[in-house]
């Protein structure tokens, strides 16, 4: 007699696309997301390689995976409005590409965005194989992003490598670990799409992940981390004249037991004074200032709005209200709400000054600093 795991594996791994695993959705994007949540969440549990006996911890951990990358396909289908229409499949043969630099066998689809189809990669670095992700824009129209990031990152390792070994070494940890940007023919338009390599990140999780696994929100010890590394990565670009322009859940990166933070995805960034923010991830279109949407010119305290409303959010609060659980003390919701003033002139402007505010606020708040433990209630394999 079949196990649970294997009967729910055969069911996973002989799917081509989401609606295989989740089924038919009903209701608007947030009810469809809702049910495909509390459908991803019991199969999770029901597959997570922690969760099973020895014997079968290869089969749930490849079964695990592959349903991750239907759920992520899945959100972005819903989110795009196409989920229903079943012809957008996950599953592919191996695929290989090689550039100037390196050859990258392409294994994997993790996730669709807006934007970008993601990819897992292997690829020979200095000798080694090392995991990569290949993100190629959707439409050759949006090469120009993959250029605007492109010069962005050749900007920020070039100033590292002039701030010496200390400075350098420290904020590159901050940075996705950039490898080249490359074009890809389309065979549907004879145009060249955009991609860009990056080393992967074991170990770390997208505050997306993290929000998800605690929509109640996170203890603010934890928060306390979390946006004092945020607040750190935008002092030092900032001090660059880069202006990253999407600071958004999915667009940074923590690690749970390291206290480590990345700050990923400068497409929409901007590096000269006044100039504008071209692109919105309508996904979290209540995460941008009025400045944006308004087609207003970008400051550093554009970031810093929104690196508070990622915080609200992963409290448990309503980024649309910018309503703050009562139980968060009430020093640390004035400095996040003064941080979310519609006038971009009312807000504070320098980052590094917000973090300094921040660790008199923890202080007064939780006295000493001291290492709060955080952990994801379903790591990655």
């Amino acid at each position: 007699m079949k196990t649970e795991l294997e009967l729910i594996s055969e069911q996973i791994l002989k799917a081509r696309n989401p609606e295989d695993v989740f089924g038919q959705l009903n209701g608007d994007i947030q009810k469809k997301t809702e049910q495909a949540k509390t459908i991803y969440r019991h199969l999770a549990k029901c597959t997570h390689p922690d969760r099973v006996d020895n014997g079968q911890k290869e089969l749930a951990k490849v079964t695990f995976e592959t349903l991750t990358e239907f759920w992520n396909a899945a959100k972005a289908k819903i989110e795009k409005k196409t989920y229903g229409n079943g012809c957008d499949s996950v599953k592919f043969d191996e695929i290989t590409i090689t550039t100037r630099k390196r050859t990258y066998r392409i294994f994997r689809k993790l996730a669709t965005t807006e934007m970008a189809d993601i990819f897992e990669a292997k690829a020979e670095i200095l000798g080694k194989t090392e995991r990569v992700l290949v993100e190629v824009a959707i439409s050759s129209e949006d090469n120009e992003f993959w250029k605007t990031e492109s010069v962005i990152y050749r900007s920020l390792m070039s100033e590292m490598e002039k701030d010496g070994e200390r400075a350098g070494k420290l904020f590159i940890s901050y940075l996705p670990k950039y490898l080249e940007t490359f074009s890809i023919p389309d065979p549907k338009t004879g145009l060249g799409k955009t991609a860009s390599a990056y080393l992967a990140n074991d170990g770390f999780f997208t505050l997306s992940e993290v929000h998800d696994s605690y929509p109640a929100g996170v203890n603010p010890r934890d928060m306390a981390w979390m946006w004092n590394r945020l607040l750190e990565i935008l002092g030092y670009i900032h001090s660059k004249s880069v202006i990253h322009g999407s600071v958004t859940l999915p667009h940074i990166l923590i690690h749970p037991e390291s206290h480590g933070a990345i700050l990923a995805d400068f497409k929409a960034g901007a590096m000269k004074k006044g100039e504008k923010i071209k692109i919105m991830d309508m996904q979290f279109a209540d995460c941008y200032p009025p400045e944006v949407t308004k087609k207003l010119p970008a400051t550093s305290a554009t970031d810093i709005y929104m690196s508070a409303m990622v915080m609200v959010k992963i409290l448990g609060g309503d980024s649309k209200t910018k309503k703050i659980p009562e139980s968060i003390p009430v020093f640390i919701r004035e400095l996040l709400l003064r941080c979310l003033d519609d006038e971009p002139k009312k807000r504070p402007q320098n980052a590094w000054e917000v973090r300094d505010d921040f660790e008199k606020v923890l202080k007064r708040v939780y006295g000493e600093r001291k290492y709060h433990h955080f952990s994801m209630p379903n790591p990655h394999s």
